[in-house]
């Protein structure tokens, strides 16, 4: 009787076999819309140049690391463990840009706006928008960032009212122009591929909703040019 009891009580139900079900058609249906969605994307973005997704991939590399060791871990998480995100920011940043283009260094100044809305805990979708406040002048030509736009997915290591270091990983499409007073000369492109940053934040004791940042944030990096700087900004939570 007492042999009956205990195989009873460690034999799996009806209901624990179709719970496993379920959970194997959630993951196999997360797999298939995975690989179709990155398949998609891939093809149709800008990154499905073979070159372009090869140089992205390269310069990925260290970021994803960077992500790895310094945001917990996931994996460990039950399906139904999974939660939106309830928070959405606005802000605003100055950057301390440098264009590097043919041997010549030049630093103007930029402002911005952004704002963004949490897809996850830690995981946000931000969107920039960057504008020129001066310019430089080297061996007489004039460099201008005129504007960058740029939109990213913004990885957190801390919540929004802690000190932590956040990662974006995006594209930005960013227009310089360049002039020059021999023979009138001037020249206007527009810069298109990936973009990323690091910062690093920390919220105001009286103000837990505001949130100062300090970071790197790099435009556009290619074999001739390069357009980077270091950024101060605010962001304010709601």
């Amino acid at each position: 009787m007492l042999l009956l009891s205990a195989s009873n009580k460690s034999a799996p139900s009806q209901a624990d076999y179709r719970k496993t079900g379920k959970d194997k058609e959630k993951s196999l249906f997360c797999r298939l819309f995975c690989r179709k969605f990155v398949t998609n994307w891939l093809t149709c973005s800008p990154f499905s140049n073979k070159d372009t997704l090869a140089s992205v991939m390269k310069k990925s590399i260290p970021l994803l690391l960077l992500l790895s060791s310094a945001f917990p871990s996931y994996a460990a998480s039950s399906w139904t463990d999974f939660r939106f995100g309830d928070s959405s920011f606005v802000g605003v940043d100055y950057m301390f840009s440098s264009v590097k283009l043919s041997g010549e260094d030049a630093k103007p100044k930029l402002a911005g706006l952004k704002a963004g809305f949490s897809l996850y805990e830690q995981i946000s979708l931000e969107a920039d928008y960057i504008q020129g406040t001066s310019t430089d002048e080297v061996v007489g030509l004039e460099f201008d960032v005129e504007d960058s736009k740029g939109l990213y997915l913004l990885f957190k290591s801390g919540d929004d009212t802690s000190f932590g270091v956040d990662v974006t990983l995006g594209y930005a499409s960013t227009k310089l122009t360049v002039t020059g007073d021999e023979n009138d000369y001037r020249s206007s492109e527009e810069y298109n591929g990936f973009s990323w940053g690091i910062s690093f934040y920390d919220s105001f004791p009286a103000y837990k909703n505001l949130q100062m940042k300090l970071g790197y944030k790099s435009l556009y990096d290619d074999n001739n040019i390069k357009i980077d700087g270091f950024t101060l900004g605010f962001n304010y939570y709601f």
